[in-house]
């Protein structure tokens, strides 16, 4: 069983591609001294977690923009451990089927592929999967081990202390409380470097607003527990589901059949052991202490497209336990897992699709000759190709942000003239200036601005008079299924959760 689940996880993940920030790290750590790229600085997003600096961001000096192979290999690495620590958790409470399927679809359910397919995004999956596995091995009273492994789950992600809490309440409800010191004490060395690293860094993760109140954490709490609802187990996960299975290719489509029907002789004779209702606690305090967390921010609301859809997998852990545990009758229970498996691959099948694509646009790019000897002081407005399309939906970010347009088209042309920064609807255009309102990125005008229109592979000058038109005509993207309705309240509510 195992061999199987690995060979599934690399089919998955391999050529999946790179996208948003890793662009962005691949310039940086490319243009790095060996010695600067060995340590973090201050000014850094990276200096609050350390260890994800050295998992992710270093190995950015190794990758090609054009080679699928060094990122595939790290992604698939990085996965499979992740699989089996979860799988190990799992196995205190499961049986050895249940326990393997749990870890399978709580990695790679559709609400969170941000996790898995974006490199950068793993960070989250190996906090977790570090700290399911630091709780499996106090449990085996192993407790140095178990606290190394939390020190590593701690050190990886800001958002560790939501996986503490709820393993720690699960120790305390079964009255270890030496277990949960364990766990609890690394989370607290790493909250006492995250002050004192926030204290002297520019970059904070999860800043609480200065007009943060008991009545806006109520209003936040409010929209993160009806967005993730929304995310994970509504409208939007469904319709995720659906386009998802609508993007499998011929070949994905032959792998599920197989692994449904798989599934019949898996489940045939064998029943899942009985909910374990601690476990079951456990989890739900990790999904209430995200829905907390986050609503103390008010910048992460729960969503299941664009690569903001990570922070659902906190929710998913609960959600894949509840699927693969409760009574349910056979057929329904191989009926839901294998929408999940078609899903899954298709989701897949995408990721894939569009790493093809982006490596054409990134040729069209590298070749153009007008881009290439591009010298005027004006920044360059890039139209088109910002996120791949799940249908209707906006999900993969390409070409959609100021810190990936600019550093990519240096990287790809050789010219360090160009600057660059994306066009959208977000933008207006009032008295000579240009703005974008999401991200106040504002520029002054004079009598044309160029845009580089990234669908035709097209360097054109827009004078003054056309820019709001042509901004008029860009199309709006679609991140939510509140966009499709046209109704003008609900859009703006939706727009409201879609800030990034």
């Amino acid at each position: 069983m195992p061999i199987v689940f690995i060979l599934l996880i690399g089919y998955l993940l391999y050529d999946t591609g790179i996208v948003s920030d890793d662009f962005d790290g691949i310039d940086r750590a490319k243009k790095a001294a060996i010695g600067e790229l060995l340590t973090p600085k201050t000014g850094f997003y990276f200096f609050e977690t350390p260890l994800e600096y050295y998992a992710f961001f270093v190995w950015y000096r190794a990758f090609g923009l054009f080679d699928p192979i060094c990122v595939s290999v790290i992604k698939i690495i990085y996965i499979a451990l992740s699989f089996f620590m979860i799988r190990a958790f799992f196995s205190l409470f499961t049986d050895r089927i249940s326990s393997y399927l749990i870890s399978f679809v709580f990695l790679f359910f559709p609400s969170h592929d941000a996790t898995v397919y974006w490199f950068m995004g793993q960070y989250l999956t190996l906090s977790i999967a570090f700290y399911l596995y630091a709780y499996f091995l106090a449990e085996k009273e192993r407790p140095l081990a178990a606290f190394a492994f939390g020190l590593l789950g701690s050190f990886i992600s800001y958002g560790s202390p939501i996986v503490v809490l709820g393993l720690g309440a699960l120790f305390i409800i079964s009255k270890k409380f030496k277990k949960a010191a364990i766990l609890i004490i690394p989370n607290l060395i790493y909250l006492a470097y995250y002050h004192w690293a926030s204290s002297i860094s520019s970059f904070t993760e999860l800043k609480i607003s200065s007009s943060f109140s008991p009545a806006v954490f109520a209003r936040n709490l409010a929209v993160q527990a009806g967005s993730f609802l929304d995310a994970c187990l509504g409208p939007s996960i469904w319709a995720k589901i659906f386009y998802s299975i609508a993007s499998i290719g011929p070949g994905s489509f032959c792998i599920g059949a197989v692994l449904t029907a798989g599934l019949y002789f898996m489940f045939k004779g064998h029943a899942p052991e009985r909910v374990n209702k601690k476990l079951l606690l456990g989890l739900f305090f990790i999904t209430i202490g995200a829905l907390g967390v986050f609503s103390m921010t008010g910048k992460y609301p729960e969503i299941a497209f664009n690569l903001g859809d990570r922070i659902t997998i906190f929710g998913s852990l609960l959600i894949s336990y509840a699927l693969l545990s409760l009574p349910v009758g056979r057929v329904a229970r191989i009926a839901v897992l294998g929408i999940l498996v078609f899903s899954i691959l298709g989701i897949s099948d995408h990721w894939k699709a569009f790493a093809r694509h982006e490596r054409t646009v990134m040729r069209n790019i590298q070749n153009n000759p007008d881009l290439a000897s591009y010298d005027d002081p004006r920044y360059i407005y890039v139209m088109g190709n910002q996120y791949s399309k799940l249908g209707p939906f906006s999900h993969i970010e390409f070409l959609s942000e100021g810190w990936v347009t600019g550093p990519l088209l240096k990287m790809l042309t050789g010219n360090n003239k160009i600057r660059a920064y994306p066009l959208t609807k977000n933008y207006i255009f009032e008295n000579g200036i240009i703005c974008d309102r999401r991200t106040v990125f504002t520029r002054a005008v004079s009598f044309y601005i160029y845009v580089y229109d990234s669908e035709k592979d097209r360097l054109f000058a827009v004078p003054e008079g056309y820019i709001a038109p042509l901004i008029r005509s860009l199309p709006e993207e679609k991140r939510h299924w509140i966009q499709l309705t046209g109704a003008e309240k609900l859009e703006t509510i939706a727009k409201g959760l879609l800030r990034r």
